[in-house]
């Protein structure tokens, strides 16, 4: 079933962009991405070093096996965390923008008070409530922010938490996305920002 409304966006960018879709359809309270992915999350801790720069752990969703993701030093810090096998959908930036946030609110658990912990499972949903859209469709890259230790490699040499140093605010981005999440997604919808 297709739904017409009247809107008054000057391109189909500008639709989006700026989450006119929300206000066109009110009586939608929640939106998803091409896929409705809800389930069990799991990480491991960063097990294993790829390189100097790179760490590496796996995610499991739901019994399906586990699955490499990796946590690389940089400015920003690049997060690759896989998606739920048959559920990889290019337009889902929330769900993966929600991945990559709860790996690095566990690497810094404790600094932010919240209950989430390497190896314990956890429930993730990729649709998004109405008042959630700009938090999982970020228009800033500044908007991705995380404290973690300099380097990033000393969370998995350090055996004693109080080995890791100062933590500072860094920025952080999904990797291979070079630009911010809303401009991501937009252009992953075959959209076109206007001249």
């Amino acid at each position: 079933m297709r739904v017409e409304r009247p809107h008054q966006a000057a391109s189909a960018w500008d639709f989006w962009y700026n989450l006119m879709f929300a206000d066109v359809f009110p009586e939608v309270n929640a939106w998803w991405f091409r896929d409705a992915w809800t389930g069990q999350v799991r990480f491991s801790p960063p097990a294993a070093q790829q390189d100097d720069a790179t760490l590496m752990g796996y995610v499991q969703f739901n019994d399906d096996e586990g699955m490499l993701y990796t946590i690389t030093e940089g400015d920003p810090i690049q997060v690759n965390v896989p998606m739920p096998l048959n559920f990889v959908q290019p337009v889902n930036f929330p769900l993966r923008v929600g991945l990559a946030r709860h790996l690095l609110a566990m690497l810094n658990a404790e600094q932010l008070g919240v209950d989430l912990a390497f190896d314990r499972p956890f429930y993730l949903r990729s649709f998004v409530y109405r008042n959630e859209l700009d938090a999982a469709l970020p228009t800033t890259r500044q908007a991705l922010t995380v404290s973690l230790p300099l380097p990033l490699t000393r969370l998995r040499n350090a055996s004693d938490p109080s080995d890791l140093g100062e933590e500072v605010e860094r920025m952080w981005a999904l990797e291979g996305v070079d630009e911010p999440i809303r401009d991501a997604w937009c252009a992953a919808q075959g959209l076109q920002r206007p001249a």
